[in-house]
């Protein structure tokens, strides 16, 4: 049932197609299957910008896209100003791993001159530092249920609440999944699951499918007690 300080979690589409043409057939596709946000591989030689612009004009206007840049926007100099053209298109709700990792004075001098969170992968640089430096807003972690056990509890000992956590599910079978997102729930009381900046204070998990493999999957949030499904909200 739906607990009174339950951990809210909303199911997105995971992409790693970066043609317009296939972005908008598989976001169509994604409107279509009732995914209200989306996780996009960001290029900038494809013009990332542009693309989400004319994206913008066939998902619903609640609907939440990230990109994730797999740090190729190099410098500080590209990756403020990519990221704030980016900015523009009201859909974008967050950005992940612009600039390498461990680059934390450049990814810290970003964060402060964006206004959309950052996430990076759990790991580099070391949460500690991330917590200190305010290198970004939130993790990614991934994995089976122990790794994500011990990432989710690693950053819960941290006790900045301002951190998010996104959990990379697509890839685990339904029961490992369902798993998975229990951990999450039972540890909502130690961790701000997604801070003000990110989110309007709203504790949340997002969960990231891909569109192989995933039919059904997306009742897996609804089958958890004390998840609850909110594809429609933004986050």
């Amino acid at each position: 049932g739906k607990m009174a300080d339950s951990l809210e979690a909303a199911v997105g589409r995971w992409s790693g197609v970066n043609r317009l043409y296939m972005l908008e057939e598989e976001m169509r596709e994604a409107v279509a299957a009732g995914y209200m946000a989306a996780k996009l591989k960001a290029r900038p030689w494809r013009d990332f910008a542009t693309q989400m612009a004319a994206l913008s004009k066939i998902v619903p206007a609640e609907f939440t896209i990230e990109g994730d840049f797999n740090d190729f926007l190099r410098t500080t100099t590209l990756a403020v100003a990519y990221l704030r053209e980016l900015e523009q298109v009201p859909n974008i709700v967050m950005h992940e791993s612009p600039l390498p990792q461990g680059d934390v004075e450049a990814n810290a001098t970003v964060r402060r001159r964006i206004e959309r969170p950052i996430a990076m992968h759990y790991g580099s640089p070391p949460i500690q530092t991330v917590a200190r430096e305010g290198v970004c807003d939130g993790f990614v972690i991934g994995g089976g249920a122990l790794r994500v056990r011990q990432q989710t509890h690693a950053v819960a000992d941290l006790h900045a609440r301002h951190l998010f956590i996104k959990a990379l599910l697509h890839l685990l079978p339904d029961l490992e999944a369902r798993l998975v997102i229990r951990l999450l729930l039972q540890a909502r009381q130690q961790l701000g699951l997604l801070g003000e900046r990110a989110h309007g204070g709203r504790r949340r998990v997002l969960v990231l499918l891909d569109r192989h493999g995933a039919a059904g999957k997306t009742q897996i949030l609804s089958q958890v007690d004390g998840a609850e499904a909110t594809g429609a909200e933004r986050f």
